[in-house]
């Protein structure tokens, strides 16, 4: 089984961890009884072209993504290009609705600008200020400071996924350069981790 999973939520970070979000039915019930619980089961078989049953979205997301930036403040993915794969009968429409930071206990972290500020002032920045964007269709960047920014507006990364079809995404960054930045000698002793997540919506489209 490849390293996917169907999510609609996809965890992003320097060191990546994906939250694990559980489901769970609570049975009660004195000693003296048998408790019972009920716990549905739902299945799907695909078809001969490995697409999910008519009126179903299914959509391969990448697990995890990632990224460094090394002691000269190059910015690094761990794979810069990651697949989402519709597995459904029916065209989809992919969308990045949220950004968020999950360790908001972590204040020595990773802080996120904007891409057009990081382009033209990078060599004022410490190596831990960066930006991050994802580029979909015809090579559309989406910066996730502005996701950030407008948390739940809809921004598109992919306007159409044909049935059993494909679409690479990119990861990428700029970091800061400075050497002389009041963070930048605790970021040369220490580094600095963060943790993000980025939602994803997924539609049907024509």
């Amino acid at each position: 089984m490849s390293m996917k999973k169907k999510f609609l939520a996809l965890a992003l970070a320097g060191m990546v961890a994906m939250p694990v979000v559980a489901n769970a039915t609570q049975v009660t019930g004195t000693e003296s009884e048998t408790p019972t619980g009920v716990v549905p089961i739902n299945g799907s078989v695909l078809n001969k072209q490995g697409q999910a049953p008519s009126g179903t979205i299914s959509v391969e997301l990448p697990l995890s993504m990632g990224f460094t930036v090394n002691q000269d403040g190059q910015f690094l993915a761990a794979d810069s290009s990651y697949q989402i794969t519709n597995n459904s009968t029916m065209p989809v429409k992919v969308d990045i609705t949220e950004f968020r930071e999950t360790d908001n206990g972590n204040t020595t972290g990773i802080t996120i600008k904007a891409n057009s500020a990081m382009q033209s002032g990078a060599a004022n920045e410490d190596r831990a200020t960066m930006s991050l964007t994802l580029t979909g269709d015809s090579d559309k960047v989406i910066d996730m400071y502005e996701v950030a920014r407008n948390q739940g507006t809809a921004k598109t990364l992919f306007a159409k996924i044909m049935p059993a079809d494909s679409a690479t995404m990119v990861l990428n960054g700029i970091a800061g350069k400075s050497t002389t930045h009041n963070r930048a000698t605790k970021v040369d002793r220490s580094g600095a981790q963060e943790k993000f997540t980025v939602r994803f919506k997924i539609t049907k489209t024509v």
